[in-house]
């Protein structure tokens, strides 16, 4: 992903995984396919596909979470068998910065895993609500 902003508003592009961006002035670029010739001259050769989206937003890219826009694009949802779903949530995490990258079972009889990391490169704390 890559993000322009200023105080009151930005634009960001957001990605199924593409590295090259490049920002000139008022124009954002990015790059699709690669051409190497080393290690593997065919690297892109072929049929590609790609995903991108254009997301305008207000503020900086911490107050619109882009890092947490970009994950959800990327990983959507994963609905297990069994739940109602719907608007409520039975975990919360606090602090926006901090996102949960897995939820799991920590194995026998230890109760729940969970995976977290920060998106905006702080020093930070968060709460946890079950």
């Amino acid at each position: 992903m890559v993000d322009v902003w200023d105080p009151d508003y930005g634009i960001a592009i957001i990605n199924d995984g593409r590295q090259g961006y490049s920002v000139e002035e008022n124009t954002i670029a990015i790059t699709l396919l690669r051409s190497p010739i080393y290690p593997n001259p065919f690297l892109d050769y072929g049929h590609n596909k790609f995903t991108y989206a254009i997301y305008p937003h207000l503020g900086d890219w911490r107050t619109a979470q882009v890092p947490r826009r970009a994950y959800e694009f990327n990983q959507p949802p994963i609905v297990v068998e069994g739940t109602a779903g719907g608007d409520s949530s039975f975990l919360e995490i606090t602090n926006p910065a901090i996102m949960l990258e897995v939820l799991k079972w920590g194995g026998e009889d230890s109760g729940i895993a969970l995976r977290l990391y920060e998106t905006y490169g702080i020093n930070t704390c968060t709460g946890i609500k079950a």
